[in-house]
């Protein structure tokens, strides 16, 4: 297993994701101890069902099963809409179920985002880079206990003020709330600067009409303004769209397979599968160890 680990972390340093397919029959336990090496913290799901399986010493909810249904998702960096709390290093993904193979879809697709960078249109990335970007939401009590990991109104008000750029209202138990950051991450994983970030799968609707017609992933309550609170409209996001569709990767899972995504560079998503079939995705979410660079 430490050759594996190596192996996988020099590939992650390489190309920003490494794809693993080890016998089936040891998958699960392989994917377990590829969790455990490569993280030393893990950030648990938000309203994804727990993997109910023991092993190689995780925490209960580590490896949860991702959303239930037919959609397609847009390419993001798990968890970069929220602040406060740390964004995983690693997302691992394992595939226990292929799609069976007269059905097309169902990737887990990725978007290197230091690709990315030079499919954007110069003056678009420019304005993001000179501006940042905003993102606001909406969230009940069990949601915001669940992101930040509080019990009462006391410590998320408490947990909010404590972070610049950071800017809410709680009316009874709801709380709205506005985050300005840079939509660039540095990568652990080669220390360059990537176009990474939540944006295309936080829209309140999708401007992009054949994406749209693959019941692409939106929610009303979810927005994005620059930075210096223009919403960002739909020619932008047109053009963020198309150039994400210029670099996204979508191999066919494999029963078995493994994926371990760099967070900080390469976005993942996925596609909706026509006819609709059977699939089954677990993932995990954690922070490094530190003897890795």
């Amino acid at each position: 297993m430490t050759s594996l680990l190596k192996e996988v972390r020099e590939a992650v340093r390489l190309n920003g994701f490494a794809r693993i397919l080890p016998p089936r029959a040891s998958a699960l336990q392989t994917f377990q101890t590829l969790c455990k090496g490569l993280c030393v913290e893990f950030i648990p799901s938000i309203g994804r069902e727990a993997l109910q399986q023991d092993g190689e010493g995780l925490p209960l909810d580590a490896v949860h099963h991702t959303p239930a249904g037919n959609f397609t998702l847009l390419g993001h960096s798990e968890r970069a809409y929220r602040p406060c709390r740390p964004l995983p290093d690693y997302a691992l993904f394992l595939c226990l179920e292929a799609p069976a193979c007269e059905s097309d879809g169902g990737a887990t697709t990725l978007v290197d985002g230091q690709r990315l960078m030079g499919e954007i249109p110069p003056r678009l990335l420019a304005r993001f880079r000179n501006e940042g970007v905003i993102y606001t939401m909406e969230w009940g009590p069990d949601r915001w206990r669940q992101e930040f990991d509080v019990t009462s109104r006391d410590e998320l008000i408490s947990l909010l003020k404590s972070v610049c750029e950071v800017f809410f209202r709680l009316e009874g138990d709801r709380l709205s709330l506005r985050w300005r950051t840079s939509p660039f991450l540095k990568s652990w994983s080669n220390g360059k600067e990537a176009f990474a970030n939540g944006i295309l799968a936080h829209l309140p609707s999708i401007p992009d009409a054949e994406l749209a017609a693959q019941q692409t992933y939106c929610h009303p309550t979810n927005k994005v303004f620059w930075g210096s609170g223009e919403l960002m409209n739909a020619s932008y996001l047109r053009q963020l769209i198309a150039a994400h569709e210029r670099c996204v990767m979508a191999p066919p899972w494999r029963t078995g397979e493994i994926l371990v995504v760099d967070n900080t560079r390469v976005m993942h998503g996925r596609r909706l599968l026509c006819p609709p079939a059977s699939r089954s995705v677990v993932g995990c979410f954690g922070m490094r160890r530190s003897e890795q660079p």
